[in-house]
């Protein structure tokens, strides 16, 4: 599976005319304006495909996505087709996307909420006019633009994607889409996935180009808070201990030319949102590869290319030169154990999000009480709790030092935002855990105010803010050091406020260690 392994290592990191889009797992969030420190909409784009097989015909793509935070109203695409060599290849203009100005084509594909990926736009397709004409054929050119403004604008500027003519191969081609409860309904159009629901995958691998592919290998790696669910078991699927990868292998399946296989809704692949999924938002990073390994009767394949380029109908075998059989040979040689003869590469890979519908998360911060003599330095454990149901996968906790005194030292991976006065930790916090640390403060003088907080924020609905800030409170005393927990709800002390939130026996120290997980929080009802 090294073809998998390479592809998804190396995921946008190539440059088929342009390197693009999501930068791992991240969880999009459609969050209350109020929370929304940044605008815009960060729309990237890739093309997907440069090549194409000797005679034989193929779309090209154009992949786009939106990184939010905001919705990216009325994306434009707009392609130059002047620089293809028309001596070469064949070109089939946009459909639907108005008069030309000259070779200039406009195309408006709509909407992206943030997190979502369009990758079924394909604004031309080529065909190979010319046997044995492998080679350079010229290039194209591809900029996206919408009417939302862009805060990252340099990713989506103008590229030239230069075009080949590869010699006689098999062609694989990915489609993948994003998975919502029903792409018929809802919002847009769409519905968003409840958290705990299960609901169809679907995807098509197809060969455009002019021989058999053979020993077919795909990898699917699920977004975050997403499993194949319990009884999903596709033949030639292995799935890892999580479930969020299944690795398959049909080493007697065959795609021909214009063959495609298929995981549609008679047969998908079932996945589960959990349910601690925050929503509502996009969760990316899900990631479908395929390839095969090689290629067998390359001159037959060739024969049946050549008939269908001259639409006739007499074309055999026999018809095949010598020189066409040693170039379907090599082409089939060509590849190692993981291409097996593959003309273009860059186009087997597609990302896709699930959108998740609405799940809130009750955080609640736990202060506490300390005392010492003036000069000492008093260290307060503070927690953060999420009661659920959601994960917070952005969770801030700000910690403000009473007057009187300062804070001098704080859990690594936290910072001071106001030296001495304030600092503030961010992290993901997992439903129904607690992240624990340590705060130190100097009693710096006789007189402290009762001024002293912790406060926990995050980006999902909170059903019960009142419980998000709590007192830190530190007295003149004979020193002793932390005190009782204080919580920031009037209530008792939940069970085992003081106790340690045990992950296979092990405290969870999220304050240790930053946990970056991507967020974007619409101003605008995306």
């Amino acid at each position: 599976m090294g073809l998998l392994r390479n592809r998804l290592r190396n995921r946008f990191g190539s440059r088929a005319g342009v390197a693009l889009l999501a930068t791992g797992a991240a969880v999009l969030l459609a969050a209350p304006p109020a929370l929304a420190e940044s605008t815009g909409a960060d729309v990237q784009f890739r093309v997907a495909g440069n090549k194409v097989v000797e005679l034989a015909s193929k779309p090209f793509f154009v992949q786009l996505y939106n990184d939010g935070p905001q919705s990216a109203e009325n994306i434009v695409v707009k392609v130059d087709l002047g620089g293809l060599d028309t001596d070469k290849l064949g070109v089939e203009p946009p459909v639907g996307c108005g008069d030309p100005d000259g070779t200039i084509y406009t195309c408006n594909v709509g909407n992206l909420l943030p997190g979502e990926f369009n990758n079924l736009f394909s604004p031309f397709s080529v065909t190979s006019l010319e046997e044995g004409a492998s080679g350079p054929a010229g290039s194209f050119t591809v900029e996206v633009t919408s009417d939302t403004p862009d805060p990252k604008g340099d990713n989506n500027q103008k590229v030239t994607v230069p075009v080949e003519v590869a010699p006689v191969a098999f062609d694989l081609i990915a489609i993948v889409q994003d998975v919502w409860a029903d792409p018929g309904a809802g919002e847009n159009g769409r519905e968003r996935v409840p958290p705990g629901a299960t609901v169809p995958f679907v995807f098509d691998l197809i060969n455009v180009g002019t021989v058999t592919a053979e020993d077919l290998v795909w990898k699917v790696t699920l977004p975050p808070y997403v499993t194949f669910a319990k009884n999903e078991q596709h033949d030639g699927c292995k799935y890892n201990a999580e479930r969020s990868e299944a690795t398959c292998e049909l080493p007697d399946g065959q795609l021909h030319p214009g063959g495609a296989l298929s995981v549609l809704i008679g047969d998908p692949m079932l996945v589960t949102v959990a349910k601690d999924a925050p929503g509502p938002g996009a969760l990316v990073g899900g990631i479908v590869a395929g390839g095969a390994r090689r290629t067998e009767a390359p001159v037959s394949e060739l024969a049946a290319a050549r008939a269908t380029a001259s639409n006739s109908q007499d074309v055999t075998v026999s018809n095949a030169t010598a020189d066409q059989k040693r170039k379907a040979n090599a082409a089939a040689a060509n590849g190692d154990d993981n291409t097996g003869g593959e003309a273009d590469t860059s186009d087997n890979d597609g990302a896709f999000s699930v959108h998740t519908a609405a799940n809130p998360a009750d955080l609640e911060a736990i202060g506490g009480s300390g005392s010492g003599a003036l000069g000492d330095k008093v260290t307060i454990e503070v927690r953060a709790r999420n009661h659920g149901p959601a994960s917070s996968p952005s969770t801030t906790l700000t910690v403000t030092a009473p007057t009187g005194t300062e804070l001098v030292d704080v859990p690594t991976g936290c910072e001071f935002t106001a030296p001495g006065k304030t600092a503030k930790c961010e992290f993901t916090l997992p439903a129904g855990h607690d992240a624990v640390g340590d705060f130190s403060f100097k009693i710096a003088s006789s007189t402290i105010s009762n001024n002293g907080t912790a406060t926990v924020t995050g980006t999902l609905e909170d059903p019960k803010p009142a419980n998000n800030t709590a007192a830190i409170v530190i007295t003149i005393g004979d020193g002793g050091g932390g005190g009782l927990p204080i919580t920031g709800a009037k209530v008792s002390v939940i069970g085992g406020t003081g106790a340690a939130v045990l992950v296979a026996g092990v405290m969870l120290l999220l304050f240790a260690r930053r946990r970056r997980v991507q967020l974007v929080t619409p101003t605008e009802d995306a």
